[in-house]
């Protein structure tokens, strides 16, 4: 079986990955982790898009099928990874000073670590 991500490779698979999808459970988990239930519309129209694959390979034709928007995701992606420095020019612009420097993050965390080792009253830093 391909990724979850990938367009099903035969009819079986694009079934299982439909009949999956309104599953109980995996709707339980969807409505916990993101707040609402699947419509399953993706795992449909890989289904359909399937089939009609299938069709034309059977009739002879050439199918292109729609990848273009999984393409089009996998390269962007949901977050930007950003350089610590840009990224935190580019917050400051946003959250002005509730951000703080380089700087003073890194004194926060030598300040942290030191008191902690002071507690512990060995000197280790772990």
């Amino acid at each position: 079986m391909t990724r979850a991500t990938d367009p099903p490779a035969t009819v079986a698979e694009a079934f299982a990955r439909l009949w999956t999808c309104y599953d109980p459970t995996f709707q339980l988990t969807r409505w916990y982790r993101v707040g609402e239930l699947d419509a399953c519309e993706r795992a449909r129209s890989d289904l359909w898009a399937c089939v009609a694959a299938k069709r034309a390979a059977r009739e002879g034709r050439a199918v292109a099928r729609d990848r273009s928007d999984r393409e089009r995701d996998a390269k962007t992606g949901y977050w930007r990874a950003l350089a610590p420095a840009r990224a935190g020019t580019e917050w400051r612009a946003l959250f002005g000073g509730n951000v703080p420097s380089e700087k003073e993050t890194s004194d926060a965390i030598e300040a942290w670590t030191r008191a902690r080792a002071s507690s512990t009253g060995d000197g280790a830093t772990g």
